[in-house]
């Protein structure tokens, strides 16, 4: 009944808000919530009807009966958008007009604190991590990087929703944990990295996962470690991507090592292609192609 009333208020507000821009042939995108989107297909004499999934479905909301009604959902629109391609490989089985646009960085922002430098760092290398804090995080692979290498600096800044994390590092002299920092906030502070890392288990879920960060931590030129999480194949070449722990710890210690000018000008740069403009632009074709797929002349 809840589900319904809800629905039923979303619709109202919606038509209203269609009526009141004056707006004919809408095209309707649910950005990852099927649980609105699929009483409104075709409430609003949309002209096209788009699912835009950039992450796994979590059950914590709406329980295990989220899984049915995406399932549903996805067969019924006109278009997927996903933001990975293991979630266009699993959304592709329920409906053929499926696409991936990747997520960006608003280079935008990060541009005046380009570059980092190697040359103006300490002989104390800090590694950091900017983001939330969950339950993602692989703490055993990031406690044994920390044991291995005692005189490098973690630095670990987020909303911290998994207090085993910080229970398990903080006890370590060479790591520290800081608040949550505002979204302008975040490019200045990578720039003084050192090297940026996306310790993220690897299991089911995060093989979803398409990391905003990786992008932001390029952006400024700084090498990124990561778990082998997902399959991230657009940034082999960018990325050191480690199988277990022993192996993280050494794409770490290898990176601070071998970084130079050159290797941060091409992160630099690589991080330019993956400008949310750029990533508008693939949005907005794909949108077009719905259109033409529906309506063919």
């Amino acid at each position: 009944k809840v589900f319904s009333i809800n629905a039923c208020i979303y619709k109202n507000q919606l038509r209203h808000t269609i009526k009141k821009l004056m707006l004919d042939n809408p095209i309707i995108i649910t950005a990852y919530n099927p649980m609105y989107g699929l009483p409104m297909i075709g409430e609003l004499n949309e002209y096209l009807n788009v699912y835009y999934c950039y992450d796994g479905m979590d059950t914590q909301r709406h329980k295990s009966r989220i899984y049915d009604i995406e399932q549903q959902f996805c067969k019924q629109v006109d278009g997927i958008i996903t933001t990975s391609d293991y979630l266009k490989s699993e959304k592709q089985k329920l409906n053929s007009q499926c696409v991936v646009v990747k997520n960006g960085v608003d280079f935008k922002l990060f541009e005046p604190h380009a570059k980092k430098s190697v040359s103006s760092h300490s002989s104390l290398k800090k590694v950091g991590y900017i983001g939330t804090l969950d339950f993602r995080f692989d703490i055993d692979c990031m406690e044994f990087a920390i044991q291995e290498l005692p005189q490098v600096q973690f630095e670990f800044t987020g909303y911290l929703l998994n207090q085993s994390i910080k229970e398990r590092l903080s006890k370590y002299e060479n790591v520290a944990f800081f608040k949550s920092v505002k979204p302008h906030e975040v490019p200045e502070l990578l720039s003084k990295y050192d090297l940026g890392i996306i310790p993220y288990k690897m299991d089911e879920v995060n093989k979803n996962i398409y990391p905003l960060k990786i992008n932001e931590y390029l952006a400024v030129g700084v090498p990124v470690v990561m778990t082998a999480f997902a399959n991230l194949t657009d940034f082999k070449s960018m990325v050191k991507s480690a199988e277990n722990k022993a192996l993280f710890k050494s794409h770490i210690e290898n990176e601070l090592k071998n970084d130079n000018d050159n290797l941060i000008k091409e992160r630099i740069e690589f991080a330019k292609l993956n400008s949310w403009e750029n990533r508008a632009t693939e949005f907005g074709n794909n949108l077009e192609k719905f259109i033409k797929d529906k309506y063919p002349s």
